[in-house]
């Protein structure tokens, strides 16, 4: 079992047969090899990793390798919507920045992970400051000034550039005021090589309202138990 799926990986143990390794679903092709993702036994050590397919027993399993995003290039048809995932997927700052949308939020000195933004030193508890919402776990804010600058929004467009698109969703209105914010929530599925990971953009009438993504969530997770989920551009095939 490897870290990631190639022979040159480390490798994270090696098991005898009968062993049962968890199947996480993923499956990917390298070096003329079938990879799966499993996890390691429980115990010290416990992980992702992939293993070759022929050391495994899997009656019934699909090996056949599925896209995690769509390809460049890919639209909804949707004017507003495009123009962001036109944006994110070449990297472009500018435009990012000029379609990034900020809200008046009241800052706090409360400690505590998910609240609002902290209060810097020359500010009173509860002075408005300009802020996005943006986070991982518990949630979190981007400062406007943090977000507009160089180093801010290079690391928004290393997140979203390139092939990274999975599908564009139109939640319920009772969620859109909720984590993630966005009246459309445009989902991209990040492969780290252990596994893949969910990174959302919420968009509110053409601009970034909102960005998500940690905890471990699979893109096939976001809104998955959702009722009444409007389906803009659907997962690949």
């Amino acid at each position: 079992m490897r870290e990631r799926p190639s022979t040159a990986s480390v490798s994270l143990g090696c098991y005898k047969d009968g062993v049962l390794l968890k199947d996480r679903g993923e499956t990917r092709t390298a070096e003329g090899i079938t990879w799966v993702g499993v996890m390691a036994p429980k115990g010290p050590g416990e992980a992702p990793g992939w293993a070759s397919a022929e050391f495994l027993e899997a009656p019934g399993r699909d090996m056949s390798v599925k896209p995690i995003s769509h390809p460049s290039g890919t639209r909804t048809g949707d004017t507003a919507i495009d123009a962001v995932i036109a944006a994110l997927e070449a990297g472009d700052k500018e435009a990012v920045a000029r379609i990034a949308q900020f809200q008046a939020v009241p800052c706090s000195n409360e400690p505590g992970l998910g609240g609002p933004p902290n209060c810097s030193r020359d500010m009173a508890e509860g002075t408005l400051i300009e802020a996005m919402p943006g986070g991982a776990c518990e949630g979190g804010w981007w400062l406007k000034d943090e977000f507009l600058s160089p180093a801010g929004l290079s690391r928004l467009v290393e997140t979203y550039t390139g092939p990274l698109l999975y599908a564009v969703y139109r939640p319920p209105s009772s969620m859109q005021r909720r984590w993630p914010e966005g009246e459309v929530i445009i989902v991209y599925a990040r492969d780290l090589g252990f596994g893949r990971f969910a990174q959302t953009v919420g968009v509110t009438d053409g601009r970034i309202v909102s960005t998500w993504g940690g905890c471990g969530t699979k893109p096939e997770d976001i809104l998955k138990d959702v009722s009444g989920v409007t389906v803009v551009l659907a997962p690949p095939k």
